[in-house]
């Protein structure tokens, strides 16, 4: 199913959605506001209707497509994720795949307050497709549905998950891995609970003065050595907010991979690529490939995280990539 879009300005979409009616918002109703916010807007970002809450434009537009996947646009990457299995499968690799929802997915009420789950088209018929690839596949948004009385998964102000939604994501992973890659090894342990302030990377701009976000935080103890990592994980900026730092990614230690070793209580190695989790790091896999023959000699498992907003953006190609050339 997919639904046209409509040029109006994003405040009076949301408006007229809420005054309309006291009734929720349908599947259909809530895709067009979606998209016609995503048309509306004049930044990469969009205001939500609950206070402080902001959303990437790219995600609302694929919220807005409604069933996407019944009709994708260019590259299939149901096909390019199969083929990328396939390729791995040769080598003795397994493949999970991560898809990370998008938050007005989860948070829908906080975009519109018309707005319900029962509002959500949900992934399930594209998660059911890449997992009859042979690829393994975690279903983020049913577990994120099941969570969510149990604290904030995503950032207010931030395109990423908080470090919540990092933890829950990690674990989730960790079972998929269950037989694959055995458990122990490492010298990882769990600090104690931090409550933290960020800026958000969407507070900027007409949002810079918008009030630091407070969020808690879920520090892992100990370092590896990626040097004997049998979990390779790749992705997009996902695997760098809370783990890598610095005033773009606020604190480290508390991000997926930091929790994901905790959880198999041994090292990951990784490739990280901001803005693009789809094609750039299996393009640098590709090519670490090509230059060291034993590249995959120890790998068991590859963790290909993305933001889900990818399989729909014009700007991802959706190669088809040699995962050893």
């Amino acid at each position: 199913m997919k639904f046209m879009r409509s040029s109006f300005f994003v405040v009076a979409v949301l408006s007229a959605a809420v005054g309309c009616s006291d009734a929720m918002q349908s599947p259909e109703e809530f895709a067009k506001a979606a998209a016609a916010a995503a048309d509306g807007a004049e930044t990469a970002t969009v205001k939500g209707e609950a206070e402080g809450w902001l959303f990437v434009r790219n995600e609302l537009a694929q919220v807005g497509k409604g069933e996407f996947w019944e009709s994708f646009e260019g590259r299939d990457p149901v096909k390019v994720i199969g083929a990328y299995q396939k390729a791995l499968a040769e080598l003795g690799v397994e493949l999970v795949v991560v898809p990370v929802p998008a938050k007005a997915a989860l948070y829908p009420e906080k975009f519109s307050k018309a707005a319900s789950l029962d509002s959500v088209t949900q992934m399930t018929p594209l998660i059911e497709q890449i997992a009859a690839t042979g690829a393994k596949v975690v279903d983020l948004e049913a577990l994120y549905r099941a969570e969510l009385a149990n604290g904030q998964i995503y950032c207010a102000q931030d395109a990423h998950w908080t470090p919540l939604g990092a933890k829950l994501a990690a674990e989730a992973v960790a079972k998929k891995l269950e037989g694959i890659v055995p458990v122990g090894g490492g010298s990882f342990s769990a600090g104690a609970d931090e409550e933290i302030e960020i800026s958000g990377d969407l507070a900027k701009g007409e949002f810079a003065n918008l009030p630091k976000e407070k969020l808690t935080a879920y520090p892992v103890m100990g370092a590896g050595d990626q040097a004997d990592a049998k979990v390779l994980v790749v992705g997009d900026s996902h695997l760098q907010v809370f783990t890598d730092g610095g005033s773009q990614f606020h604190i480290s230690g508390s991000g997926f991979l930091d929790h994901l070793q905790l959880a198999l209580n041994q090292s990951v190695s990784s490739m990280k690529n901001s803005g693009d989790g789809v094609d750039g790091p299996r393009v640098r896999i590709a090519k670490a490939a090509a230059k060291n023959s034993t590249y995959w000699e120890d790998k068991k498992a590859v963790v290909w995280v993305f933001a889900s907003r990818a399989f729909a953006a014009p700007i991802q190609k959706w190669r088809e990539i040699p995962a050893k050339p």
